[in-house]
């Protein structure tokens, strides 16, 4: 049954630190001359399929982005088996292969990572502990774990007990961006707010939320309420000085969503840590995902 590889797979999954840490460490390795041409391309393509965070500027290359995230390879694989070459899974998976089949390219990506990071001096982002386990690992096991983390969040979305009106929601979607070298997850969560939407109108209300962790900017949140054209933002920033920037632009982003035809009632922001909490699956209500 689903819940059964869904208890499964998440104990088999890479952690967010570990998965941020090995996408780092394969980005140094990239060009290392103790790797074969073949290895070198898939990192290569890996890396590519990863989006760039200044291309993520229109709605339209964000859709790209989720599309190419993995949770959906397999829908591809059904109706469109030709070009996966900017699928994460895909490319996640074809790594895997080439790694599995051939213990000396292994080898030579895990030597080559030890030695990058024996050189280069490690982000106080990223926890030692998760920077040890990484380098204890070996790299098959590593990328199996990857795919598996991608695995989890395909089957999560199918899961009966999530199922609301004869669709899936929570929605939950994970994506890696990449950032002037450094990487960070963007994670997403759509719902529907069933207990409170018009009962009146029978319009139906959306919730979401975005999760953003960059460098410079720290763990932020932006949470949504839509309900047909009408719009609140919420966001909530862990560091006082990106709470800050994002009160000062408050304007501009409501003149933005006015100008899509949006009637914003509500935009505001403030500062607090923002918790981690477990993926536990509730009826009506929004998952967080952030492990």
């Amino acid at each position: 049954t689903l819940n059964g590889e869904f208890a499964k797979s998440l104990p088999q999954q890479i952690t967010k630190n570990e998965l941020v840490q090995l996408i780092q460490n394969l980005s140094k390795i990239q060009g290392s001359e103790k790797l074969d041409n073949n290895t070198q391309k898939l990192i290569q393509q890996l890396l590519t399929s990863i989006p760039q965070r200044q291309d993520l500027d229109t709605p339209k290359a964000i859709k790209q982005a989720i599309f190419n995230s993995g949770l959906f390879l397999e829908n591809k694989l059904l109706n469109n088996p030709v070009n996966l070459t900017q699928d994460i899974k895909a490319n996640w998976l074809n790594f895997q292969t080439v790694t599995l089949q051939n213990p000396m390219n292994e080898s030579a990506v895990q030597t080559s990572i030890k030695e990058s990071v024996a050189q280069t001096s490690i982000k106080e982002s990223v926890a030692q502990a998760s920077i040890k386990e990484i380098l204890d690992l070996k790299t098959g096991e590593a990328i199996s774990q990857a795919v598996e983390r991608i695995t989890s969040s395909q089957i999560r979305n199918l899961l009966e007990s999530n199922k609301l009106d004869a669709l899936n929601f929570p929605l939950v979607i994970e994506l890696p961006i990449q950032d002037k070298g450094s990487t960070s997850i963007f994670q997403l969560q759509i719902d529907r707010d069933k207990e409170t939407e018009s009962k009146s109108t029978k319009k139906k209300k959306w919730l979401a939320k975005l999760l953003f962790d960059f460098p410079e900017t720290g763990k932020f949140e932006a949470r949504l309420n839509v309900e047909g054209n009408k719009v609140s933002v919420i966001f909530v920033a862990e560091d006082k000085d990106t709470d800050s920037k994002i009160r000062k632009r408050g304007r501009i982003l409501t003149k933005q969503l006015q100008d899509k035809g949006l009637e914003v009632s509500q935009l505001d922001s403030f500062s607090k840590p923002i918790e981690r909490q477990t993926n536990n699956t509730k009826k009506h209500s929004l998952i967080d995902v952030r492990s």
